[in-house]
């Protein structure tokens, strides 16, 4: 990340919840993480590091990013691995020599920001847990209350998940299209869907046992954050995050 130090606005700087005005293309993004047995392999686990990475080398100044866990007690658990801010640089001097550095020195401090960010979701994902439901919904709307813990210019969801949702309620696992219709209908009907206005969506570790399944339950969800006013491009649900540039 380059900033140009001849042209910064007067920002304020504040770590936690932010009530300054964001930079106009700032971010806040909020992960799920999915912790559930069904995703407790290598191969997943390896992918959502990848993703992590991703979406870190993507964070600027101004961005935030919270992290939250999908389990089977969505509901209930509310630990919360990551919610931070990232500075906004403002420099103390016109002079350019100061200037320059503490900009260096600013960013050293995005990186081991970075860097304790990289660290403490690493050591999650490789822990070994014991979650047997897949609590998605619930976890819709803990992330869908998370985006107003840091008011920004831009909202990203980021989902790394099989995306098969699985609880005492609902489970996906080898059901038929009727089954999904049927589940849509009722939300609709009781007005289910939480609030995503605005929001984009990607999808990393969508899987399932066979096309059909995948097919099924891809088509659920794209219409699910369709009625929550969210976006979902048909590029960005996949078994990897192919492109996160916000």
């Amino acid at each position: 990340m380059k900033i140009n130090i001849l042209f910064i606005l007067p920002f304020i700087f504040l770590i936690g919840c932010s009530t300054e005005n964001p930079l106009p293309k700032s971010k806040t993004i909020v992960v799920l993480v999915d912790l559930s047995q069904s995703t407790q392999y290598e191969e997943a686990r390896n992918n959502y590091i990848s993703c992590i990475e991703t979406i870190l080398n993507d964070i600027d100044e101004g961005d935030a990013l919270i992290v939250m866990k999908i389990t089977d007690q969505s509901i209930t658990d509310p630990d919360i691995p990551v919610k931070e801010k990232f500075p906004i640089f403002k420099p103390s001097s016109t002079n350019m020599l100061i200037a320059k550095k503490e900009e260096q020195e600013f960013q050293d401090q995005i990186e081991n920001q970075k860097s304790s960010i990289r660290n403490r979701l690493k050591n999650l994902l490789m822990a070994n847990q014991d979650y047997p439901a897949t609590d998605i919904l619930t976890s819709l709307d803990n992330a869908s209350k998370a985006f107003k813990l840091f008011p920004n210019s831009k909202y990203c969801l980021i989902i790394l998940s099989d995306m098969i949702h699985n609880d005492n309620l609902i489970k996906f696992y080898g059901k038929n299209q009727q089954y999904f219709n049927q589940l849509l209908n009722d939300f609709k009907i009781h007005k289910k869907f939480f609030n995503l206005s605005g929001i984009k969506v990607f999808v990393s570790g969508a899987n399932a046992k066979d096309n059909t399944q995948y097919g099924m339950i891809k088509n659920f969800w794209e219409e699910y954050f369709k009625e929550s006013k969210a976006i979902l491009n048909d590029e960005n649900y996949a078994a990897t995050l192919i492109h996160f540039d916000e």
